[in-house]
């Protein structure tokens, strides 16, 4: 886990800066969920807003870093044309980032061939007073921010328990971006 004084917010989303921007993609077009690719769980981030890069690591592989500047064009493997992404049923857009390189990265790390998307974010000045947005801003499902507290997650796991229904659950099955534990 992580500990977050302070996080950047896109002033047009109202999302936090960079999250579920990102998504893996099989040959097959659709986004790779971690219950299918275990392995995934061995893959870490980290967000150097200050360099505006991303440094991505996995035992037994060197670090993958790439660029967040969106105005970096091809020159740091980012297609001009955004391909489709399946995203829990949805069809999105994204751009391929980082490139074969980080392609080559991602698959190796998890033995499937499969490339990193970013989130294509369509501008269109005649749309939503101005702001130029149009559609999803990200991966995400229903919110740009889903919260969930570790006091709740423990309550879940006890009626499970009680009632004989099987797997205990964490913060994870949920996807939040933030977790309150307890103080």
């Amino acid at each position: 886990s992580m500990r977050v004084r302070r996080w950047p917010i896109n002033r047009c989303t109202g999302k936090l800066a960079f999250d579920r921007e990102f998504a893996l993609v099989d040959s097959s077009g659709a986004a790779m969920r971690l219950h299918s690719y275990p392995k995934m769980s061995q893959i870490e981030s980290k967000i150097d807003l200050e360099h505006s890069i991303m440094i991505v690591s996995a035992p037994g592989h060197t670090n993958l870093v790439l660029s967040l500047d969106k105005t970096s064009g091809t020159a740091f493997g980012v297609s001009d044309t955004p391909r489709d992404v399946e995203v829990c049923g949805a069809l999105c857009k994204g751009s391929v980032w980082g490139g074969p390189e980080a392609s080559k990265w991602f698959s190796s790390v998890l033995g499937i061939r499969c490339w990193l998307a970013r989130h294509y974010e369509r501008v269109d000045p005649r749309k939503q007073s101005g702001t130029g947005h149009t559609g999803k801003d990200s991966y995400s499902n229903e919110a740009a921010l889903l919260v969930v507290s570790q006091r709740s997650i423990s309550l879940l796991n006890s009626i499970i328990f009680s009632q004989g229904w099987g797997k205990q659950v964490d913060s994870r099955h949920f996807r939040p971006n933030i977790v309150i534990s307890s103080m």
